[in-house]
């Protein structure tokens, strides 16, 4: 029995030794997940991350694509430990990059065809070697599968390490937040609306965690001050900047799109390098399947053979006009294995005198005008035809010395949405009577440069271009069983990208034997030249469908086209349609006049648009992305204003030399030299004399004037010595600021 009671009080006595232990591991995990704890702003951190991950993920761009989540957030549970375990910077960066090295090289290898590491490595050496000799030049990468998977884990890996860096070590979250918030907006621009929500995901945690890293420094300064504050202090001003940011971009993603853009300077701008980007992007990854319905209404130098495209029914433009015709936007000349290219052209004002030289010839030709009303910000003009005259000032981006050979025509300015212009096109309405009788003496520029193709073209494309034409004799004949030689091939929105170096006609012709109508163009102009017929490649819109309520046509994302277009002697260029007629450009419009008008179309080729009351066009918003942008730059430059004022704003009301000294020790504690709560002025400033020597006499000067204003007799400076203040504080100023970056970047 006594033994009994004796294990009863021992055991007693190991639970209460036990409780202190339990308690305070229970209290050291509260303190860490507090508001004040590393926890708490890791997990914060993690968040930002996943909203940015998660949306990459649900994009599914790419098969066989790693968990991105998993990397960024390993990346940052590494980055913690070696901030944490105070391990020294270069050692901790050479670590994150080796294994971010080890990651791409383990995870592009894994996504290379093949059995066995040996060929997997060995085939990602040749992948990436091909891949990168293609950056610095022109072509367009048809592969481009593993090196997106490698970008993908280099991007989050770093970012993931950079967050905990900058957020644990600095208590800076802006270049982050920043950072990966470009990455989302970039993804968006590419994915379709429905996932535009992630953005305010992203807000929200990305203003959780910038208020919480705030606070943290406020804290720490409030504690070095002695100040008292409120425990919750922290959560409470979270919670107000939260509302009242998401409030502000509710707001700003429900007000509709309007004609006169805010911020315009600013996209402006940013738009030269963002297209860049994006261009680049696309030529590098070509390969990678749309996740957009993509905006056809920006046309670059090159147009290359691509997959999939994924077409929406969003309404573009309307068109105002009697007579269907094809909406042209930009012409290509330069055919090369990959797709087209514009020769280097220059920009003239399209005048009277400049319409005159580029008129060329005149017989069989009619003028047609139309009005376009835009639901799509554009600079891009669309003809029916060759450019006679517009209601915007103009320019024509023609061939150099070469007036009358016009790739396209923009307007001087941005054009807006909902914004309406007339254009007059010469057409022709010359009958194949007329063009067989042509002959081939075609001028000097015509022969140069649109009889072109490139030195490996294939030669069995020759071969077939000859046997498809047969007896014909004319170009126009030639053209006639070309075009009716590719209406045969089933027409097919989902093809593949030609393999990489192989040509787009030859595989079209011999391998897919299917596609849309940039293949279908491409053909016939490539085999036309091939026998000695200059054609050219033009993109634009087919006609579009009829509104008979309005009386215009609706012309929809769906309706992008690119056809072909013939020189001929002294009729000048006209088109011919070699994509089949049951194409999807063509679903649910009127019958197109196409290339070639009978002697029962002249009335409906020639006439010319009378003036009417312009149609009231219903905007969509199709703007939703650029007002989340505006949103995000509003509250961005609120909070820095806010930061800015309460930092530094209010330091103006302290006077001299009040102001120099504050801003002296604002400075001295972003370099890590704060003055404690003890010093006196003098014995700060001989702190910061000891680091920086070379100004131990602006330093002192300034700490003693302050000194003085504030402990002495006389409050105020007077001219001389508030000139001095003044030259103090601009020679110490930049040193300060220099050692600010190197202690923060140690």
């Amino acid at each position: 029995m006594r033994d009994t009671v004796v294990k009863g009080m021992d055991n007693n006595t190991k639970i209460t030794e036990k409780a202190p232990s339990i308690f305070r591991r229970f209290h050291w995990l509260t303190s860490w997940l507090g508001p004040e704890g590393d926890g708490l702003t890791l997990l914060l951190a993690a968040f930002v991350l996943i909203n940015v991950t998660w949306l990459l993920e649900k994009a599914g761009w790419e098969e066989g694509l790693p968990s991105l989540s998993g990397i960024a957030l390993a990346a940052l549970i590494l980055g913690f430990f070696t901030v944490t375990k105070g391990v020294p910077p270069l050692i901790s960066h050479l670590i994150a990059g080796f294994v971010g090295l080890g990651l791409c090289t383990v995870f592009g290898a894994a996504a290379v065809p093949g059995t066995g590491w040996i060929s997997k490595l060995a085939g990602l050496v040749r992948e990436l070697e091909s891949w990168g000799s293609a950056i610095p030049a022109t072509d367009v990468m048809r592969e481009g599968h593993v090196e997106f998977i490698m970008l993908l884990v280099a991007l989050f890996w770093t970012l993931g390490y950079l967050t905990a860096w900058f957020v644990l070590r600095h208590r800076q979250a802006w270049w982050i937040v920043l950072f990966g918030g470009m990455v989302v907006l970039i993804a968006l621009n590419h994915l379709p609306e429905e996932l535009y929500y992630h953005f305010l995901l992203y807000l929200a945690s990305s203003v959780l965690l910038l208020v919480h890293v705030n606070m943290l420094k406020q804290q720490k300064d409030w504690g070095l001050s002695r100040v008292g504050y409120r425990p919750l202090l922290g959560i409470t001003r979270l919670g107000f900047v939260v509302v009242i940011g998401l409030s502000s971009v509710l707001v700003a993603w429900k007000v509709p799109a309007v004609e006169a853009a805010p911020l315009e300077v600013v996209v402006d701008a940013a738009k030269g390098p963002f297209e860049f980007v994006q261009d680049q992007f696309s030529r590098l990854f070509a390969a990678l399947p749309a996740k957009k319905p993509f905006l056809t209404l920006r046309w670059g130098n090159t147009l290359a053979f691509g997959g999939p495209p994924q077409l929406s029914d969003q309404v573009l433009f309307t068109v105002e006009s009697k007579d269907p015709h094809y909406w042209r936007a930009r012409v290509y000349d330069l055919y090369t294995i990959q797709g087209w290219r514009s020769s280097q052209g220059m920009q003239r004002l399209l005048t009277d005198e400049l319409l005159q030289e580029a008129a060329g010839p005149q017989a069989m030709r009619a003028k047609v005008t139309h009005s376009i009303r835009l639901n799509a910000a554009t600079d891009t003009l669309f003809l029916a035809g060759d450019p006679v005259q517009s209601s915007l000032p103009s320019i024509a981006i023609t061939r150099f010395n070469q007036p009358e050979d016009v790739f396209s025509v923009r307007s001087g300015q941005e054009l807006r949405l909902s914004q309406k212009y007339s254009v007059v096109s010469n057409v022709s309405v010359a009958r194949p009577e007329n063009l067989r009788e042509a002959g081939t003496k075609y001028p000097s520029w015509v022969s140069e440069n649109y009889l072109q193709l490139p030195a490996n073209f294939p030669r069995r494309v020759r071969l077939r271009s000859e046997e498809v034409i047969g007896a014909a004799v004319t170009p126009y004949d030639k053209a006639i069983v070309i075009r009716d030689y590719l209406k045969a091939f089933p027409y097919n929105l989902n093809v593949k990208a030609p393999p990489t170096g192989r040509d787009g006609v030859d595989y079209f012709l011999f391998s897919q034997r299917t596609g849309y109508c940039d293949y279908y163009a491409s053909a016939m102009v490539t085999m036309l030249r091939s026998v000695d017929v200059p054609a050219r490649f033009v993109v634009g819109y087919a006609t579009g469908e009829w509104d008979n309520v309005k009386k215009l046509y609706l012309v929809r994302e769906l309706h992008y086209h690119s056809w072909v277009e013939v020189y001929f002697p002294n009729y000048g260029w006209v088109e011919f349609e070699p994509t089949p007629p049951d194409a999807t450009e063509f679903t649910n419009q009127p019958p197109l006049n196409t290339t070639l008008p009978s002697a029962d179309d002249d009335d409906a080729t020639s006439g010319v648009l009378e003036d009417e009351p312009p149609e009231e066009v219903i905007v969509t918003d199709s703007g939703s992305i650029g007002w989340i942008m505006i949103g995000i730059i509003l509250i961005i430059v609120s909070v820095l204003a806010s930061i800015w004022y309460r930092s530094w704003g209010r330091l103006a009301r302290l006077g001299y030399p009040a102001e120099i000294y504050s801003k002296m020790c604002r400075l001295g504690a972003l370099a890590r030299l704060a003055p404690e709560p003890q010093f006196t002025p003098l014995e700060y400033a001989n702190r910061l004399a000891t680091n920086l020597p070379e100004h131990a006499t602006d330093i002192r000067f300034i700490a003693t004037s302050y000194a003085k204003t504030c402990y002495g007799h006389r409050k105020f400076l007077i001219g001389d010595e508030k000139d001095g203040v003044n030259q103090a504080w601009r020679h110490l100023r930049k040193s300060l600021l220099v050692k600010i970056f190197q202690r923060n970047t140690l």
